[in-house]
């Protein structure tokens, strides 16, 4: 299931960049992109309550992106690409019977691959625009550790 859908998104953008049957005014642009990320989450047992005791905080973490963006005008254009994240999350808990409170880090590795259209404005001043994008963002874990 997972290598199926990593396939057919790495053809899907493969067919966008060979196949090109509407000559575009912006044409394609690729690029890369690598940030830092400051990730956080909240923790809680089936009944939807944070067990006594957890604590949770932000950790830092890493992404590195690969963009298409694919100009239909200068003011409409498909963008997509594969966004590989690795977020933590730093937790702990108090261990009563022992005295003592454990910390430990969650981390997690996601595949990302966003979907979207981006809008951008006519010029307002000297080369500023304002630029919206709209679209969906499906993610993939491939890694969780503890």
């Amino acid at each position: 299931m997972k290598k199926s859908f990593l396939l057919s998104t790495m053809l899907l953008l493969l067919t966008l960049v060979i196949y090109n049957p509407v000559q575009a005014q912006e044409g394609v642009k690729i690029g890369f992109r690598a940030s830092p990320l400051i990730s956080w989450a909240t923790i809680a047992d089936s009944s939807k309550k944070v067990p006594a005791g957890l604590e949770t905080g932000a950790a830092l973490g890493f992404s590195f992106d690969f963009v298409m963006t694919y100009g239909f005008s200068e003011s409409l254009s498909l963008r997509t690409g594969v966004n590989i994240a690795a977020k933590s999350v730093k937790s702990s808990t108090d261990i009563s019977a022992l005295n003592t409170k454990v910390n430990f880090t969650t981390s997690v590795t996601a595949i990302e691959v966003p979907i979207g259209l981006k809008f951008r404005s006519p010029e307002i001043g000297d080369g500023m625009y304002i630029v919206g994008h709209f679209g969906l963002n499906p993610e993939l874990n491939v890694q969780n550790k503890v």
